[in-house]
This record gives structure tokens, sequence and C-alpha cells, in this order.
């Protein structure tokens, strides 16, 4: 259960880090809006 569970965060930071960096490419001030927010 346990190991599920860390495997499930570890894809799902892994995908977060993903979109992350292309909205990064794609534009700054979005990224300054989803911290903002």
């Amino acid at each position: 259960m346990i190991s599920k569970f860390r495997i499930s965060i570890r894809l799902k930071h892994q995908k977060f880090l993903k979109n992350y960096q292309t909205s990064v490419f794609k534009s700054q001030t979005q990224i300054d809006y989803f911290f903002v927010k």
C-alpha cells in the first residue's frame, strides 16, 4: 500500500515538473500567476 502510494506521488510529481517546464518555455507570466494564485 505505502509503496504504491509513494510511486503514485512520484509520478504525479514528475508530471507536474514536466508541465511546469513546458509552461516556463511557453510563458513566464503564466508561471507567476500560478504561484500568486
